[in-house]
């Protein structure tokens, strides 16, 4: 990683250690087999997962297979469930994420309720039924308000902990945390790293890379799809089948 040196440095700070103090706060403050955590692979919510079973290392970890991860990231994954004996749930949705784009577009093609729609179909409504068939209260995700407009405005509207409309408590331990207290916990804690954010080229770093998946097309003006088309070219062309 090209900063490598810039990330070690960086958890030696005091800020970086007071962020990490409170989100360690409020994960202990809450913490219990009714709530688990949203797992992604990504960089954010390996994050919130150390912090969590660091607590509770028993506490259910939820995945939802859409079926567009980046293949490489998803075996990232079934190597750290393994490693740690992670009690885990990976939930598959029948749903055809292809044929979902064929409907609404790609990413970049969509206006903001497609958008809405298709995340509630590949993620938020198979993650509400499981919590609630499963009886959970409360979960914990890396949501971070420095990553976009919306999700600072979202989360300044929210704030760290609050109930959704189907009474499960959401709670993002990291909404503080920059790109540099990210990567320097991971080094701080040696996690491991998704071996998606070693490709830094095509203008993209480690600090600039998304775990969103291979048809995530919202970023292709500033490099992802030459990025896409480089380190995946099997992944490219079957998006070049839906232009």
């Amino acid at each position: 990683m090209k900063n490598k040196l810039k990330y070690q440095l960086w958890f030696k700070e005091l800020s970086f250690k007071k962020k990490v103090d409170g989100a360690r706060r409020i994960i202990e403050k809450n913490i219990d087999y009714s709530h688990y955590v949203s797992w992604s692979g990504g960089k954010d919510s390996n994050v919130v997962l150390h912090l969590c079973t660091s607590f509770l290392p028993g506490i259910p970890v939820l995945y939802i297979k859409s079926g567009y991860a980046i293949p490489e990231s998803y075996q990232f994954m079934q190597n750290i469930v393994k490693s740690m004996k992670l009690n885990y749930t990976e939930l598959q949705i029948d749903i055809d994420y292809m044929e979902l784009c064929k409907e609404f577009g790609l990413p970049h093609m969509r206006n903001q309720y497609k958008q809405n729609k298709v995340v509630s179909i590949i993620k938020k409504n198979p993650a509400n039924e499981w919590a609630i068939k499963n009886k959970f209260t409360g979960m914990f995700w890396g949501l971070r308000a420095e990553e976009s407009l919306w999700r600072k405005n979202f989360l300044q509207y929210k704030g760290r902990k609050y109930i959704d409309k189907n009474g499960i408590e959401r709670i993002s331990p990291i909404i503080d945390f920059t790109i540099n207290d990210v990567w320097a916990y991971h080094y701080a804690h040696d996690l491991p790293i998704n071996p998606i954010y070693l490709k830094e080229n095509c203008g993209q770093s480690a600090e600039t890379i998304r775990n969103t998946g291979w048809l995530s097309t919202d970023g292709e003006n500033n490099g992802r799809i030459q990025w896409l088309r480089t380190n995946y070219p099997e992944l490219y062309q079957k998006i070049r089948e839906l232009l």
